[in-house]
């Protein structure tokens, strides 16, 4: 029998509401979710461990998720993560601009399950 790899997610977001949201909705998939509430926590992080994937959402307080995108991409070792951005935020040039600065994928609050199943999924075999 081959033992699957568990997969490692990390979700920034300053809504702790949110983090609940998500693990919920990959609690059944397996997945090794990572929380952290501000940017400077979740940068600390990523400089000592590489996840599989991170979900960000675009409005953290002490970041831009524009400017947290910038420097995760700036550290070598994370080269290739997928990020997909989280945002409540609509506004066209925002998703556009995320998605000119690498993040392969956005999602649009209020998501559906089935949506962020499917869009982790996706990102996690590019």
């Amino acid at each position: 029998m081959i033992a699957s790899i568990i997969k490692t997610v990390l979700v920034v977001d300053d809504d702790a509401f949110q983090h609940q949201i998500i693990n919920n909705a990959l609690r059944d998939e397996n997945y090794n979710i990572i929380s952290k509430l501000n940017g400077e926590s979740a940068l600390t992080w990523l400089l000592r461990t590489r996840p599989d994937l991170i979900l960000m959402d675009i409005n953290i307080p002490d970041y831009n998720g524009i400017e947290m995108l910038q420097k995760i991409k700036s550290y070598k070792h994370q080269v290739g993560v997928p990020i997909i951005m989280i945002t409540s935020n609509q506004k066209r040039g925002m998703v556009i601009e995320s998605l000119q600065k690498g993040a392969v994928d956005y999602i649009v609050k209020p998501f559906t399950r089935d949506l962020l199943v499917e869009k982790v999924r996706a990102a996690l075999v590019i």
